[in-house]
């Protein structure tokens, strides 16, 4: 199984951008991409991911070890041809769909990593860098201007994080994950209907 070293990047977006586009080759330009998550009924730390990404549909099977650092991740990723039959496939297996998601995705190349501008409903633009190994991750953040020692979890204030989207809602939207649990379809056009229901029954 392969191990996941990524860290996502919410401050200094824009300079880091123009850095990005100096250095880096684009691999995949902006680009709509739908996403659906389906989880395990009996183990809830692994899950299922399915992203349609334009020119292809992936697979990826995702289990977290709970540790908050970098490595936290292990995945199994493979390239299906159709989204909804492989949406069919794992309910068919018992997963239980969690969540269907709209998002914004520009992917580029830099040196060991791949460096990607992601856009989601209703929070801020962020960057997420993979790498093969941590080291490569820390030493493309540096080039963008990042700080080398960013290795942490979603409630330390430093450039980098580790964290699920579930906790990076929570977080900018000011709500609990039992609360965001109750979203199941999230695109650009409903976010400021779901955000209003969910502040009225915060009243």
């Amino acid at each position: 199984m392969h191990i996941e070293y990524e860290l996502k990047y919410f401050s200094n977006v824009d300079s880091a951008y123009k850095i990005l586009k100096q250095n880096a080759q684009l691999v995949h330009p902006r680009t709509l991409m739908k996403r659906v998550y389906l989880q395990d009924t009996f183990v809830p730390d692994r899950w299922i991911r399915i992203r349609d990404e334009g020119s292809c549909v992936k697979v990826t099977f995702k289990k977290n070890n709970h540790q908050g650092k970098i490595d936290s991740v292990s995945e199994i990723e493979m390239q299906v041809f159709n989204f909804e039959h492989a949406q069919d496939f794992f309910l068919a297996l018992g997963y239980v769909s969690r969540m269907y998601v709209e998002t914004y995705r520009e992917t580029w190349s830099y040196e060991n990593t791949m460096i990607t501008l992601d856009t989601w409903p209703g929070i801020p633009q962020f960057l997420e860098i993979e790498g093969n190994d941590a080291q490569d991750v820390y030493r493309a953040a540096f080039a963008l201007g990042y700080s080398q020692e960013s290795e942490n979890d979603m409630h330390k204030n430093k450039d980098g994080i580790v964290a699920h989207m579930k906790e990076v809602y929570c977080k900018f939207w000011n709500i609990s994950l039992e609360q965001f649990k109750t979203i199941t379809y999230l695109t650009f056009e409903n976010v400021e209907t779901i955000k209003r229901n969910l502040e009225k029954n915060l009243e």
